[in-house]
């Protein structure tokens, strides 16, 4: 039988203040939950690309102490990128996925803001098999 795994999802507010400071202690306690430090060890996290990529370098893992060992999984940022009115270079986005995470969906297409129905069947096929065609222009494959 599979186990579901909880992959909690770092958002901003750790992110920001991880850019600044290696540790985030409270009685010397490090409340990052993959330091050493910490009351506890967890081996996932959850980054989202929009909030990463602010780490110079493309180097993420490094810059907040995140353990090689520890498995990080990336989502795309659609969602931030819609709701902050911004729109990411998708190759970019793409490279640091690659170069920063173990896993990654990349196919995180939110609708606009002004949409104001769901799409039918067809036309979401459209939209996934489009998404699909420029990854595969970018990396030269699917998966």
């Amino acid at each position: 039988m599979n186990n579901a795994i909880f992959i909690p999802a770092i958002g901003i507010q750790f992110t920001n203040y991880w850019h600044y400071n290696r540790t985030l202690l409270h009685n010397g306690i490090d409340l990052k939950f993959f330091s050493p430090k910490s009351a506890f060890q967890y081996p996932y996290m959850l980054i989202t690309a929009f909030y990463g990529m602010d780490y110079k370098d493309n180097n993420f893992r490094e810059e907040i102490g995140y353990p090689k060992k520890n498995k990080l999984m990336g989502d795309s940022g659609g969602f931030e990128a819609a709701t902050k009115g911004v729109r990411p270079n998708p190759e970019a986005v793409l490279k640091w996925l690659e170069a920063n995470t173990d896993y990654a969906m990349n196919l995180d297409i939110p609708y606009e803001q002004a949409s104001k129905r769901l799409p039918t069947r067809k036309e979401f096929s459209i939209i996934i098999f489009s998404m699909l065609l420029k990854i595969f222009k970018i990396t030269g494959t699917f998966f």
